[in-house]
């Protein structure tokens, strides 16, 4: 379980040189890296595609989550956003399991639930080693294979946009307007039970 994360971040790392070796070496098996590639997808996506095609499938839990339209965006914005924090939480995974077998003094604080922003400076520091490491691999992929390139985007389009990632959903401004729209939004934001109701006309 913990040498897995560390793999596959070193596979991403690796991109570059396979891509490089696929443009001398034609044996380089395409066919099969992109069944591999698949499924890996298949298994990321597979459980939350269960769960989205029983809503679709069921008119009265469509309407509980405010509709077709709403849903559809919300299953679109949440597959974006999942795969986008996937590709940085596991490379900060990387790095915090590296430094522990490493002897590194390592921490596991609590979160920060109350909404606040977080500035542009402290994103940068939080978030640069993801975004060097995204920016080298994708430009390398990009001047070697700009197809290969595109089709690597779901495993390093969030290290690339951490930093403005972590702006912006930190944003309380964002929330308030996913909330309005009824962007990803769960039955007890459209339809708020008893409990919810009485604790907003007391607060």
């Amino acid at each position: 379980m913990f040498a897995g994360i560390p793999a596959w971040t070193l596979a991403i790392a690796a991109l570059p040189f396979v891509a490089h070796a696929a443009s001398v070496t034609p044996e380089f098996p395409v066919a099969a890296a992109g069944w591999l590639y698949a499924a890996f997808l298949a298994m990321v996506l597979t459980p939350k595609l269960a769960g989205w095609i029983d809503i679709a499938l069921t008119p009265t839990e469509l309407r509980r989550y405010g509709g077709a339209a709403r849903f559809a965006a919300g299953v679109a914005t949440e597959t974006v956003f999942g795969l986008m924090l996937w590709a940085v939480s596991s490379f900060h995974t990387t790095l915090f399991i590296l430094g522990a077998a490493f002897g590194r003094s390592t921490g596991w604080g609590a979160q920060a639930r109350d909404a606040h922003a977080m500035p542009w400076r402290a994103s940068l520091a939080q978030f640069l080693p993801e975004t060097l490491f995204g920016l080298a691999v994708g430009g390398a992929l990009f001047a070697i294979a700009p197809a290969l390139f595109v089709c690597s985007l779901p495993l390093i389009a969030g290290q690339i946009l951490a930093v403005p990632l972590a702006v912006a959903t930190a944003d309380p401004r964002v929330g308030a307007w996913m909330r309005r729209i009824g962007l990803c939004g769960i039955p007890e934001d459209f339809a708020p039970p008893p409990e919810i109701l009485a604790m907003r006309r007391t607060g």
